[in-house]
C-alpha cells in the first residue's frame, strides 16, 4: 500500500515538474526569439509594453487563435499582427481594431493601443497573426511573477529541488527498508539451519542408543 502510494506521488511529481517546465519553454522561447509556437492552432503570447493598459497589462499572458481566411474580424477585436513598418517593423504587435475596409478584394485593418493616443500604420489582413479569444488570469499571474528572479526561484527552482531531495530521501529509505527484510530473512533461514542440524544430531544420538 505503502509503495502504491510513492508511486502515485511520483507520477505526480513528475507531471507538476513537466507542465512547469514547459510552460517556461514556450514563453521564454516566444520571449527570446520573437516567435510563438502554436499548439492545435492556439498561441500564447505574453504582454511586453503598456499600450494596451488597462485592458492588457505589462506581463498579461493571452490565448489567440491562429488567423484563417475564414475567421471573422470585427471593430473592436484584439489581435497580434506582424508589424511592416517604421518602430513596429520586425515585431509583433497586440492592438485592438479600430477600423476595417475592404477595397478591390484587399481587407485593409486599422488598429489602436488602448493606451496609446495615436493610431497603428494601416496593415492588410495578410499581416494578422492571430485573434485574442482569453485572457488567463492565472497563467497570467504565475507569469509575472516567473519575470523576477526572486520569484523564478521560489516558484521554480526551489519546488524541484525539493521534489528531488524528497525522491532521493524516498529511495534511501525503501532501499535500506529492503535491506533489513533481507536480513531477517537471512536470519531466520539461519535460524531455521541451526534447529534442523539440532533435531538431526538429536535423532542419531537416540539411535546409536538403540543400537549399543
Amino acid at each position: 500500500m505503502k509503495a502504491k502510494k510513492n508511486k502515485i506521488f511520483s507520477v505526480i511529481d513528475c507531471l507538476i515538474i513537466t507542465i512547469e517546465l514547459v510552460f517556461i519553454l514556450v514563453l521564454t522561447f516566444g520571449k527570446i526569439f520573437n516567435k510563438t509556437p502554436s499548439i492545435f492552432g492556439y498561441s500564447f503570447y505574453s504582454i511586453a509594453t503598456k499600450s494596451m493598459t488597462p485592458t492588457l497589462k505589462v506581463n498579461d499572458v493571452i490565448i489567440s487563435k491562429e488567423y484563417t481566411d475564414d475567421m471573422k474580424l470585427e471593430i473592436g477585436d484584439i489581435i497580434t499582427y506582424n508589424g511592416t513598418t517604421g518602430s513596429y517593423a520586425d515585431k509583433k504587435i497586440t492592438h485592438r481594431i479600430v477600423d476595417i475596409e475592404e477595397t478591390n478584394g484587399i481587407t485593409y485593418i486599422t488598429t489602436k493601443g488602448d493606451n496609446n493616443p495615436i493610431e497603428d500604420p494601416i496593415i492588410t489582413s495578410e499581416n494578422v497573426v492571430s485573434k485574442m479569444i482569453y485572457k488567463t488570469v492565472i497563467i497570467s499571474f504565475l507569469f509575472k511573477i516567473l519575470s523576477n528572479f526572486f520569484g523564478f526561484l521560489f516558484l521554480i527552482i526551489f519546488p524541484i529541488l525539493f521534489l528531488l531531495i524528497s525522491e532521493i530521501i524516498d529511495y534511501i529509505k525503501s532501499s535500506k527498508e529492503k535491506d533489513d527484510e533481507e536480513e531477517n530473512s537471512e536470519d531466520v533461514n539461519s535460524n531455521q539451519s541451526i534447529e534442523t542440524i539440532e533435531i538431526k544430531t538429536d535423532k542419531e544420538s537416540n539411535i546409536d542408543k538403540l543400537n549399543e
